[in-house]
């Protein structure tokens, strides 16, 4: 049976979207908080929406979370030398491996009840997705070893509350009636409450502060622009044989194009073409390009991946409001997108601060 390809980024693709779905969750729950007259209310809902950030393992549990490191480690270690019992080519098996060294490196990382939640669903969907090279005995098949030495070590951790310990002496919220506290800790607790509503009223562009590798790419975006050149705010593609792929990026000028891949950079190329069959769903040239620097502050520090977010997803995303990308879209089911190569959240993100910033630039 023909085996789909897989990802070399698959476990930190997985990642990847689910840290961006919970931001969004993030995002809309602090705006319904936000809007709360009563103060109590809504520093401890403010409290609640951060307690699991705020909660970080205790030693015990970090040597429970390092010992699942080390099995990932050793699960790396015998794709090597075992693949072939697990129907696995040996390019497959390496591309595995290094799926298993990067989760111990994510488990060795882990800070917070947050984070180790977050690495047990995306390594959850990561087994999901190799589970079905199997081994003809269960007990050395993958999805056991990561069933018995990964996963049921994290959710261990997870699942028991004096697992983890406060960054800060918040333990007295867990206390049910107020009337428990003593005026100096209630005071504690409304105080850190209020700071952090604070920061959630903040303007999101203050959360997102523009940083200087993104203010460098807006002035050189200004500065090569032309906008008599045909090219200008358009939709480009290009190759770099005997690089198989198709390049994305925004036209500037008949010399210069925006890469909107991993550099994210004004770069000198002639040799570029203009992408066909979008006109009716391509925005306006000076529109294009006020997108794509409000997409700089936007997406400057999501993380680039070969399939999941790249260059064309990006591209077509400001030139057109589809972040689609055709070349993944053989692989949808294995890199989180739609069936037609879209990334799912990508547009609400942008069209979100668009909305708050310049409606004009949506549709």
């Amino acid at each position: 049976m023909e085996r789909p390809h897989l990802s070399g980024n698959l476990l930190s693709d997985f990642l990847t979207q689910l840290h961006e779905e919970d931001r969004i969750k993030y995002e809309q729950r602090r705006q319904e908080i936000s809007i709360i007259d009563n103060s109590s209310i809504r520093d401890r809902l403010a409290m609640e929406l951060l307690m699991e950030k705020f909660l970080s393992p205790t030693a015990k549990v970090q040597a429970q979370i390092q010992d699942a490191a080390k099995h990932a480690q050793y699960m790396a270690e015998a794709m090597g030398y075992y693949y072939a019992d697990h129907g696995l080519t040996r390019d497959r098996a390496r591309v595995i491996s290094s799926q298993f060294r990067l989760l111990a490196l994510q488990l060795t990382a882990v800070n917070s009840l947050h984070s180790l939640k977050l690495l047990y669903t995306a390594t959850t969907l990561f087994l999901d997705s190799i589970s079905i090279f199997q081994h003809r005995e269960r007990k050395y098949s993958i999805e056991h070893g990561m069933r018995q030495g990964i996963l049921n070590r994290i959710n261990d951790c997870i699942s028991k509350p004096e697992n983890f310990q406060s960054h800060i002496d918040l333990s007295t919220v867990n206390r049910r009636a107020s009337s428990e506290l003593s005026n100096d800790e209630v005071e504690e607790v409304v105080e850190s409450a209020r700071q952090l509503t604070r920061s959630l009223h903040k303007n999101q562009e203050l959360l997102g502060a523009t940083c200087p590798k993104v203010e460098e790419a807006v002035k050189a975006i200004d500065l090569f622009a032309n906008p008599s050149s045909e090219r200008y705010g358009r939709l480009l593609s290009w190759q770099n044989p005997p690089d198989p792929f198709w390049h994305y990026g925004i036209g500037l000028s008949d010399t210069h194009i925006f890469d909107t891949g991993q550099g994210l950079r004004v770069f000198e190329r002639e040799n570029a073409g203009l992408v066909e069959g979008i006109d009716d769903i391509a925005f306006e040239p000076e529109r294009a390009i006020a997108r794509l620097k409000h997409a700089l502050h936007v997406f400057s520090e999501w993380e680039y991946t070969l399939t999941g977010w790249n260059c064309e997803h990006l591209s077509r995303l400001v030139a057109t409001d589809r972040p689609r990308c055709y070349q993944s879209s053989v692989l949808w089911w294995m890199c989180n997108l739609t069936p037609e190569g879209d990334h799912k959240t990508a547009r609400q993100v942008l069209l979100n601060h668009l909305t708050r910033v310049d409606p004009s630039l949506t549709r």
